[in-house]
């Protein structure tokens, strides 16, 4: 298997790796993606 190909299929396993375990973290914790910071919302 060429070094090319390998490093491929790495970055396709992490990147869909990323996506999954973001989306079940943003469902465990509860985290809303349109929520303002307390940095906006305490603007002066």
């Amino acid at each position: 298997m060429s070094g090319i190909l390998m490093m491929v299929i790495a970055i396709v396993v992490l990147g869909g790796a990323y996506l999954l375990y973001g989306r079940y973290l943003q469902n465990k914790w509860g985290i809303v993606p349109k929520a303002k910071t307390p940095a906006y919302e305490m603007e002066e």
